[in-house]
């Protein structure tokens, strides 16, 4: 019935034809363990935008914690172990709080600060942490601040082998309907085509990368999620590009990599990631996901359960013994349960 009602419950009744969405409330996830790729590169040196009138957009609030929280608990969820951080205006103020984070105690942050003057925007930004990032054959993953990933893209795009005809790999959403919220003007398109040799990865190659495409080029039309794996080709491009230009983009310099052919991508695949790089987005993000306790509760933190068996899995009021099909007034009803834990017992 599209109602988003929320409430503490350890089971739920519901008609047939009705769905309850619980909230698994697990421990900190584990980090993935499996090899691979262990460094993420985050730069907050972006020019100001309207969610950073107030604060810096990466300290908004989303819940009891800020944006950035959340960014960093998915990529050290997604096996994660150093993450390497550009700060610029305000950097300060933004080390500070996110070192007071809970994930700041379980994930090597190292923060390159450009200084409070700095204002030539992200894409150059990055080039500070070439030093850090360009050895030879070492990869890493790039992510954008204000996009929310499954840990499992992420652990996907560090661990997978990549096809070595490639230089970089970008996640693409190919559903362009499932992302919340309006698409802003600056959402970056991507144009992709298969690649030949089944079963390596990825499967695609990126033909163009941009806020407008070609609408004549062959291939199918998907939208850039914010998230890369990086080989040091993309500071040797970053760094020709910087020479002759003031101001440029990471799509910028995706798009110089894929007009030479290597640039690949990979599929969410059904996966969910958020974007949160407008008022709507933001003010969506927070309706769907932060609950009366503050906490917020991401889409692949959520599982769906369909009305089932007419079970009643505790002892009710009128003495109705467990296990035992409810009848009489109850009989058009039926009992969801939730998904069992540690914390509750399971009623096979």
């Amino acid at each position: 019935r599209n109602s988003k009602t929320s409430l503490v419950a350890a089971a739920a009744v519901a008609a047939p034809t009705e769905q309850v969405a619980f909230a698994v409330d697990a421990a900190p996830a584990a980090p993935s363990t499996a090899p691979g790729i262990e460094v993420a590169l985050v730069s907050l040196a972006a020019r100001p935008g309207v969610l950073d009138s107030v604060l810096p957009k990466c300290l908004t609030r989303l819940g009891n914690q800020p944006l950035i929280g959340y960014v960093l608990e998915q990529l050290y969820a997604g096996g994660i172990k150093h993450i390497v951080i550009v700060i610029g205006a305000r950097g300060a103020f933004i080390r500070d709080e996110i070192m007071a984070l809970p994930i700041a105690r379980r994930v090597v942050l190292h923060f390159v600060d450009l200084g409070p003057a700095y204002a030539s925007g992200f894409g150059r930004s990055l080039l500070a942490a070439g030093s850090l990032l360009s050895r030879p054959g070492e990869h890493f993953l790039l992510c954008t601040p204000d996009h929310i990933f499954d840990a499992s893209l992420v652990q996907e795009l560090r661990t997978s082998t990549q096809r070595e005809e490639l230089d970089a790999v970008a996640l693409v959403e190919e559903n362009a309907r499932s992302v919340s919220g309006a698409l802003p003007p600056t959402a970056v398109h991507v144009r992709f085509v298969p690649l030949q040799t089944a079963g390596q990865w990825p499967g695609y190659r990126i033909t163009q990368i941009g806020t407008r495409l070609d609408t004549q080029l062959p291939g199918q039309v998907g939208i850039e999620a914010g998230l890369y794996r990086c080989s040091p080709v993309f500071f040797r491009v970053l760094a020709e590009m910087s020479s002759a230009r003031e101001y440029l983009t990471v799509a910028d310099i995706m798009a110089t990599i894929a007009a030479s052919g290597r640039l690949g991508a990979a599929m969410t695949a059904g996966r969910r990631w958020l974007a949160l790089e407008t008022v709507e987005q933001l003010e969506s993000t927070i309706s769907s996901t932060v609950g009366r306790d503050g906490r917020a509760r991401f889409p692949w933190q959520v599982r769906t359960l369909r009305a089932g068996p007419l079970v009643a899995p505790f002892a009710s009021a009128r003495g109705v013994e467990t296990g035992r099909a409810l009848a009489g007034d109850n009989a058009s009803r039926q009992l969801v349960l939730p998904l069992a834990d540690q914390k509750m017992p399971s009623f096979a």
